[in-house]
C-alpha cells in the first residue's frame, strides 16, 4: 500500500486529480489508513490503474486536448482492465490485530465479490448482441482501412506520375532551350 502523497510525488501527479478519479470510480475502493491521519492509500492495482489513466491523459495532452477526453478514458480502463469499477459503500479501514475488523472487511469484500459476480453474469448475457456489433464494427473499420490503403495507394501512384511528367517538361524545356541556343549559334555565325 502507499499514501496519496508519495504516489503523487513518486508520479508527479496533483493529489486533486487522484480524488477526482476516485469520485469517477475509476480506481476502485480507496482505503484510508488511521495510522496515517486518514491518509488515502493505493493498493498496486489501484497504482496500476493510477498510471494507466495518465498516460491516456498524458497522450491526449500530445494530441492538443485541453481537457480531458473522460468517455475515452472510460472506454480505455474498461477495455483495459475489463470491467466497471463500482462505487464505494464505506471506507473501513484495519488496524493489525482487530480480529472483528478484519471478518467485517472480509465479509465486506465477499459482498463486492458477489455484487461484481452479478455483474458479469448480466454482461454476459448481453454479450451475444454486444460481440455481433463489436464484429459490425470492426468490419466497418477494415472497410474503412481499406479505402484509405486504396486512396493511399492511387495518391501514391498519381504523384509517380506527376514527377514523371515534371521531369518530362524539365528534359523537353531543357532540349527546346538547348535548340534555341544552337539556332542562335549558328546565326551568329552566319549572319541568319
Amino acid at each position: 500500500m502507499i499514501g496519496i502523497g508519495k504516489l503523487s510525488k513518486e508520479l508527479n501527479i496533483d493529489t486533486h486529480l487522484l480524488r477526482e478519479w476516485e469520485k469517477r470510480d475509476w480506481l476502485g475502493d480507496v482505503l484510508k489508513d488511521p495510522e496515517q491521519n486518514n491518509q488515502r492509500v493505493y493498493n498496486e492495482e489501484q497504482v496500476e490503474r493510477i498510471k494507466f489513466i495518465w498516460d491516456i491523459i498524458q497522450e491526449q495532452r500530445k494530441k492538443g486536448f485541453k481537457r480531458t477526453d473522460i468517455k475515452e478514458v472510460e472506454a480505455k480502463l474498461l477495455e483495459h482492465f475489463g470491467g466497471m469499477v463500482q462505487p464505494i459503500e464505506t471506507n473501513i479501514a484495519v488496524r493489525p490485530g482487530s480480529m472483528e475488523q478484519m471478518i467485517e472487511l472480509i465479509q465486506m469484500q465477499n459482498k463486492k465479490i458477489n455484487h461484481l459476480e452479478s455483474i458479469v453474469t448480466q454482461q454476459e448475457k448481453m454479450l451475444p448482441g454486444n460481440l455481433e456489433k463489436l464484429q459490425e464494427v470492426q468490419e466497418a473499420l477494415e472497410a474503412s482501412k481499406k479505402r484509405e490503403e486504396n486512396q493511399q495507394e492511387t495518391m501514391n501512384e498519381m504523384n509517380v506520375k506527376l514527377q514523371q511528367a515534371v521531369e518530362t517538361m524539365t528534359e523537353m524545356k531543357k532540349q527546346q532551350q538547348e535548340a534555341q541556343e544552337k539556332k542562335s549559334f549558328w546565326r551568329r555565325m552566319f549572319g541568319g
